[in-house]
């Protein structure tokens, strides 16, 4: 599929009015997406009639959720109240669809007129997003390296924009981080550093793939630090834990801890700090560096320009949890290092775990 075809595809997408959809509407799902979007609908003046689930348990056995099979919907506007890496679309709409639903909204159907109620989530956009940045996306087609990452690409703006449903099943051969990409160095020297350590399972996969020499996990969250802490001790190959995120500077700022998702938020609940790679390592070489810091890859990669124009480390980046990511993060080292050679990898559904292997070409 060519730019051009992808570009007439995106101007032909109409936008929907929330007028539209005052007549029986239903949200699918009953987790904490579904409920901010009934949330703000009401906020807008529409009513949701409830709540549909594939069947009912002891964790939804409400009044107003309802099992798919005990309401007609073939007359309903069925909005689709999920967003995670776990539930293809496909999986979901097809049921709805032999129920003889025939009006299925979709969360970037309507985001632009609920955004302000429910905030930044990930990748998501309106269609009209993907129409503006289109010279942006061309480029960043041009800058990957293998037809594999151009075509998904393009598949992946044409599924955030609501043209290929199917894609949502989607995810790559490759496992994620250690691949053939990646693992190709039999340098047994690396010194890997990993932002967004999490519990460590990312660095337990990592050794068991690349001989490294040392290690620096950098995770922010108490709560996860304790077990990262905890699980290390285990390891063979002893890893330096930080208790710091990655940005472009040291800084301090409200965060919300929760969990694997765990992010920098203006209304954060607790107070972490962050340093920059530069500052950290100094000239010290870094050969491997892994980013899944849920939104914040952008100012990490700015804050270890040194790291990244001396050193030519492997780069693998989370690349979803905004939209720009998908052309920005490219960017960015590029714009630091003209030394590298670009792939996309997905790894989970709808578009999720997404990452940006930056291979350094010399």
């Amino acid at each position: 599929m060519s730019v051009e075809k992808l570009v007439k595809d995106l101007n032909g997408i109409k936008s929907l009015d929330l007028s539209d959809l005052k007549k029986d509407l239903y949200i699918f799902g009953h987790g904490s997406f579904a409920k901010d979007c009934f949330k703000a609908f009401k906020e807008e003046g529409i009513s949701p009639k409830g709540f549909i689930v594939s069947s009912k348990s002891s964790d939804n056995n409400f009044d107003d959720v309802f099992s798919i099979d005990e309401i007609d919907i073939s007359d309903s506007i069925v909005y689709i109240g999920v967003f995670n890496r776990e539930h293809p679309y496909q999986d979901i709409i097809k049921p709805l669809e032999a129920k003889g639903c025939k009006k299925i909204i979709m969360p970037w159907d309507v985001y632009k007129s609920l955004r302000n109620h429910i905030g930044q989530r990930f990748w998501l956009e309106s269609p009209e997003y993907y129409q503006k940045n289109i010279n942006n996306i061309s480029k960043a087609v041009d800058m990957l390296a293998d037809d594999e990452s151009k075509e998904m690409l393009k598949n992946i703006v044409r599924f955030r924009s609501g043209l290929m449903n199917e894609y949502s099943a989607f995810k790559s051969n490759d496992e994620q981080y250690f691949n053939k990409l990646t693992c190709n160095s039999k340098d047994t020297n690396i010194t890997y550093v990993d932002g967004g350590a999490y519990d460590g399972d990312t660095y337990f996969e990592c050794i068991k793939n690349i001989n490294i020499f040392e290690a620096y996990l950098f995770e922010p969250d108490p709560n996860n630090l304790e077990t990262l802490n905890k699980n290390c001790k285990a390891a063979d190959i002893k890893p330096a834990v930080i208790p710091l995120g990655l940005s472009d500077s040291y800084n301090t700022f409200t965060f919300s801890p929760c969990g694997e998702g765990g992010h920098i938020d203006d209304e954060g609940e607790i107070t972490i700090a962050t340093c920059a790679m530069d500052e950290f390592f100094g000239d010290k070489k870094v050969d491997f560096i892994k980013l899944d810091i849920e939104g914040n890859e952008k100012n990490a990669l700015l804050g270890a320009k040194n790291i990244i124009k001396n050193h030519n480390p492997i780069i693998c980046l989370s690349a979803y949890h905004k939209p720009e990511d998908i052309w920005d993060l490219a960017n960015v080292i590029n714009s630091i290092s003209n030394n590298y050679s670009f792939y996309l990898r997905q790894h989970l559904y709808n578009s999720l775990e997404l990452v940006l292997y930056a291979i350094p070409t010399s």
